[in-house]
């Protein structure tokens, strides 16, 4: 799938299951390809059929002995007529999450324009909005929640 879909104009004011399913698709293939690792959906809500909340995390650790990995929280949403989708990243190494220096907790703003995503940002969480994400499952087994886009079902 091409960002056709994604970036349709006019935004259409309700979009179907099917057109989610591709959207999200789409979405954590570039982010996947992007970011240079494997991502598999934790959780996904569309809200009210024009807005998606998507959270991914990496399959297995990478980097050898320092067990990193991400999970990251894709928002879709449309303002003042377009659609404006990104990603906030938060890495993690084994069960730690990293931050940068002097800041408890942060995370990497991506923003995805047609075709690429693009770091906007490193992000200090000041407000504690994100603090107690999880870390990536270590186990790369499907999360409970009956999401897997090994077998087509989002």
């Amino acid at each position: 799938m091409s960002d056709d879909l994604i970036f349709r104009t006019p935004v259409p004011a309700r979009r179907s299951s099917e057109d989610w399913t591709a959207i999200v698709d789409r979405l954590i293939d570039t982010l996947s390809d992007a970011l240079g690792v494997p991502l598999r959906v934790e959780d996904r809500d569309v809200i009210d059929d024009v807005a998606l909340t998507c959270r991914v995390a990496t399959t297995r650790p990478i980097a050898g002995p320092l067990g990193i990995g991400l999970t990251a929280t894709i928002g879709f949403e449309v303002i003042e007529r377009r659609p404006v989708i990104n990603a906030f990243v938060f890495l993690f190494a084994e069960e730690t999450r990293l931050a940068l220096r002097g800041a408890g907790e942060s995370y990497a703003e991506l923003v995805y324009e047609p075709g690429r995503w693009r770091l906007a940002r490193w992000v200090e969480d000041e407000y504690g909005e994100f603090t107690g994400r999880p870390a990536p499952r270590r186990d790369g087994a499907a999360p409970q929640t009956g999401l897997s886009t090994e077998d087509g079902v989002v």
